[in-house]
């Protein structure tokens, strides 16, 4: 007997103030990607949602990004779900032009190379050690040149 199986698609919940997110849709077309403004409310639609990976801008509305971080990490239906940072915050030096480490969360400056914060999330859904091995661990402060 020949049974079908239907692919299901990863999904991603950006969580940003800026909501246009249309170049991440047409270039990673695999995923189901919602985006949320507000992190109280991307938490509640994370419960329905399920997400497979969080994209979280540092500076949201309403809470701080690592502040909605470290949330997600203590709610046990959501704490597996790696999470990634994009934001302008995040400035590169000349010999650093990848993702940095915020805390143990990879971190991808605005705008945000298209291909490296691909293969990232695919790393991270594969759950390959690849997607943070060797990068620079940095703290707010020095992004944010605080």
């Amino acid at each position: 007997m020949l049974t079908l199986t239907r692919s299901v698609k990863k999904k991603i919940l950006v969580v940003d103030d800026e909501t246009d997110f249309t170049l991440l849709q047409k270039v990673m077309p695999e995923y189901e990607i919602r985006v949320e403004t507000l992190a109280e409310a991307a938490l509640h639609a994370a419960h329905s949602f399920h997400p497979d990976v969080f994209l979280i801008d540092l500076v949201l509305p309403d809470i701080h990004g690592l502040t909605l971080a470290r949330r997600i990490r203590r709610d046990r239906r959501l704490r597996c779900a790696p999470i990634v940072f994009v934001s302008a915050l995040v400035h590169f030096s000349e010999d650093c032009n990848g993702p940095v480490l915020i805390e143990e969360f990879p971190a991808f400056g605005k705008p945000f190379p298209i291909e490296g914060l691909k293969r990232c999330i695919e790393q991270l859904i594969r759950g390959d050690p690849e997607a943070t091995t060797g990068l620079r661990r940095v703290n707010l402060g020095t992004i944010a040149g605080t």
